[in-house]
């Protein structure tokens, strides 16, 4: 008896690049993103519902932190006119310290 040889499945890849999205696709996936790669998105050919794949949340987290350091920052400055503000942010830098010193 002689084996039977299978032919092994081939995927083709495909990209594309437009001004606003990065598309990808793999057989009947194609892989989207409209931030160069920091969000991919999912769906199967032929279909707009899509599933999200991966996001990159060091972008969300820089744009937290900006926010905070903004609020942090007008804190401060209300704090020279409002001794109860100084008062609690006198407190919450001493936390601060304790807890940097524990951890250093």
């Amino acid at each position: 008896m002689t084996p039977t040889r299978t032919r092994p499945s081939v995927l083709t890849l495909s990209m594309t690049t437009t001004r606003s999205n990065t598309i990808a696709s793999v057989g009947a996936v194609i892989y989207e993103s409209p931030n160069g790669g920091k969000t991919i998105y999912a769906r199967e050919r032929g279909s707009s519902d899509r599933v999200l794949i991966r996001t990159d949340n060091a972008v969300e987290e820089m744009e937290q932190a900006k926010k905070l350091r903004e609020k942090l920052l007008d804190m401060i400055m209300l704090s020279k006119t409002v001794p109860a503000l100084k008062e609690q942010l006198d407190k919450l830098e001493t936390i601060y310290l304790l807890v940097k010193n524990e951890n250093d």
